[in-house]
Formats: C-alpha cells, sequence, structure tokens
C-alpha cells in the first residue's frame, strides 16, 4: 500500500462520528491534540484542500469549542490539572504547548480562534515579558526552547490576528534577548556552561522558528551548522541510543 493511503487510512480509523474528533490511537482516548494534528498530516499530503468547505468549517468549530472564553486557552480533554504534577510540565506549559498546535491547525482550516488569547496578553508588558525571559533555565534548554517558541509564536499572533500594537516592540525585546544568551561557540542556547549541546540543540530547534518565520538573523550560522551535524550518529539520526526518536531528527534537519 502507498504510504499516503496508509497514513490516510489511519487517520480515517481514528476519527469518531463527530467531525474534526479524533482518538490518538486505537481504542485510546479524544484529544485535541489528534485533531489539530491530523489536520496538519492531511495538510502535510496536500489533501485538505480537497476537503468539502463546510467540513472544514465543522472541524474548525470542533477546535474552538474547547477554548476557554475567560483566558483563550484551548482546555483540550487530555488536560487534566490534577494530574499535571511535574514542576517542569506544569499547567502554564500544557496549555500553552496545546493553544500552540490549535492556531495553526484552525489556520490551516481557514478558522480564527473564537477568542482573544487573554493569557497571553500579560507578555504585552515589557517589565513582565523581560523577567519571565530571565526566568527561563538554559539547564533545562529543550523544555525552554518550546515555552519560548509558545510566547513568541503568541505574540505573532497577537500582533497579526488581533492587531495588538504592543507586540511589536515586545518581539523586538523578545528577539533581542535571545540574541544575548546565544553561545558563539556553539551557535545554540545553553552550552555556555548550562547543558550539553544535544540538549541544546533539541530547544534551539523551537525558537528558530520565530527567526525563520520572522525572517530575523541568525547569529553564529556557521558554528550552528556544524554543532549538530557533529551530533549526528553513523545510522543517520540524531537519537543519542541510536535508531528513531521523538522528534530528535526534525530538531536537527530543520535547524
Amino acid at each position: 500500500m502507498h504510504i499516503v493511503e496508509s497514513v490516510c487510512d489511519f487517520i480515517d480509523a481514528r476519527c469518531t462520528s463527530t467531525v474534526g474528533e479524533f482518538t490518538m490511537c486505537e481504542g485510546g482516548h479524544v484529544t485535541l491534540y489528534s485533531s489539530c494534528f491530523a489536520a496538519m498530516t492531511i495538510n502535510q499530503l496536500n489533501l485538505l484542500s480537497d476537503l468539502p468547505a463546510s467540513e472544514k468549517v465543522l472541524w474548525a468549530d470542533y477546535i474552538n469549542s474547547w477554548q476557554d472564553e475567560k483566558t483563550g486557552l484551548f482546555i483540550g480533554p487530555e488536560i487534566v490539572p490534577e494530574e499535571l504534577t511535574s514542576p517542569i510540565h506544569d499547567y502554564e506549559h500544557c496549555t500553552m504547548h496545546l493553544a500552540a498546535h490549535a492556531l495553526p491547525a484552525l489556520s490551516l482550516l481557514g478558522a480564527l480562534p473564537r477568542y482573544p488569547l487573554r493569557f497571553a496578553h500579560k507578555f504585552l508588558d515589557l517589565s513582565k515579558l523581560r523577567t519571565w525571559l530571565e526566568a527561563r533555565d538554559w539547564r533545562e534548554a529543550w523544555v525552554e526552547g518550546n515555552n519560548l517558541v509558545f510566547v513568541g509564536q503568541f505574540l505573532v499572533h497577537m500582533r497579526d490576528v488581533e492587531g495588538m500594537a504592543d507586540a511589536s516592540p515586545a518581539l523586538e525585546l523578545y528577539f533581542d534577548w535571545l540574541d544575548s544568551q546565544l553561545d558563539p561557540e556553539t551557535g545554540l542556547w545553553g552550552t555556555n556552561g548550562f547543558c550539553d549541546a544535544f540538549t541544546a540543540m533539541c530547544g534551539g530547534y523551537h525558537q528558530l522558528i520565530l527567526y525563520y518565520y520572522e525572517g530575523r538573523e541568525v547569529l553564529f550560522k556557521e558554528r550552528l551548522t556544524d554543532t549538530v551535524l557533529a551530533l549526528q550518529h553513523p545510522d543517520g539520526g540524531w537519537n543519542p541510543y541510536g535508531g528513531g526518536g521523538a522528534c530528535e531528527a526534525v530538531d536537527a534537519i530543520h535547524i
């Protein structure tokens, strides 16, 4: 069977009777991530445009049905506050992570969120944004890379979709601070005494998404390239244990 047909069959087998609702695996629970991933995957296969406009509207409505009006967060069924006991993957991290996936899924479906991202409006205050940035822990560069791309993505959304003028100076502060934190020896964040190059690579990919999207100059590009290539294994991957990995190869290739 052709790989595209196989992927489509997998996605079709995960959908429920509700348009836009999917389970992550056979017999698994319904999650909002599944809905977002399905839309992104179908788009990558260049098949999303084949869906009827009415179906895309219903799909977007489904995703938006999980948005909280008061905060603007997307509280999918996988967000169970009492289960979020990790000090790293806490409620803020997990809810921002899900929102960061809901926004592009909605965009692919030709829709916008129903409500403003009020939870992110605090980052428009330059003093609060700087305090938040300076609280990042480069010992956990992989996790912080996620946190940083979330905030950058939300600032772009607030500038381009919500039309909030304060987002532009906030983005400038965001990038200036990131530039100031780079290790010129590796082109990555955190390798100047906080974490190893592999952890920094897996984290740094996330910030670089915003650099590329905004056309921001990437400093120390040659050092960055050398650092990432030096981490590749003979099998072609970047997993420290060999073979495939969760997202290590994606992080490396897209840097």
